[in-house]
């Protein structure tokens, strides 16, 4: 099942960010939950509210919504959508004193359900592939089978990087 198949509770919104590998540690991923009195359109529409980041968010200090090949949308109100970007500005620690220096990053939106769930992250993807044998001729040949599948592994992991980038 897809982490993105299990919905927010009733009344609230999930915001998720993930790294390239977070999706496989989500039990020691970060998170915070608060109560916001204040109607769920209204926290939503604060938090997709790109322009108006430098006014109240301390992490972010800009947000800019970006197509699929990292470029600035046309029109004035851009829309989220899966498989585009997000160009952000973020303070590490958490400051909105506008003479310190931001990290930039582009996250990719991984999934949109407005007024509901936003998801972004890396694009990268982590590739694990783990090579399981059993008998007798593994265990009488372990040394050679360890070496030579780690370097057709290794080998085919490389392929796959330089096919894909």
């Amino acid at each position: 099942m897809d982490i993105f198949d299990t919905a927010p509770a009733e009344g609230s919104i999930r915001f998720e960010h993930y790294s390239y590998s977070a999706r496989s540690q989500l039990r020691n991923a970060p998170g915070f939950s608060m109560v916001i009195n204040a109607p769920r359109k209204k926290v939503w529409d604060t938090l997709v509210d790109f322009s108006e980041y430098a006014k109240w968010n301390p992490y972010i200090r800009t947000a800019t919504l970006l197509d699929g090949s990292k470029k600035h949308l046309p029109g004035s109100n851009p829309q989220l959508a899966k498989g585009n970007y997000v160009g952000i500005n973020v303070h590490m620690p958490p400051s909105l004193d506008h003479s310190i220096k931001t990290q930039t990053l582009a996250e990719f939106i991984m999934h949109v359900k407005p007024q509901r769930q936003l998801a972004w992250g890396s694009s990268k993807t982590k590739f694990e592939i783990i090579a399981v044998f059993s008998g007798l001729g593994p265990g009488l040949a372990k040394e050679w089978m360890r070496t030579t599948v780690t370097a057709c592994i290794e080998e085919m992991a490389g392929a796959l990087k330089s096919r894909c980038e």
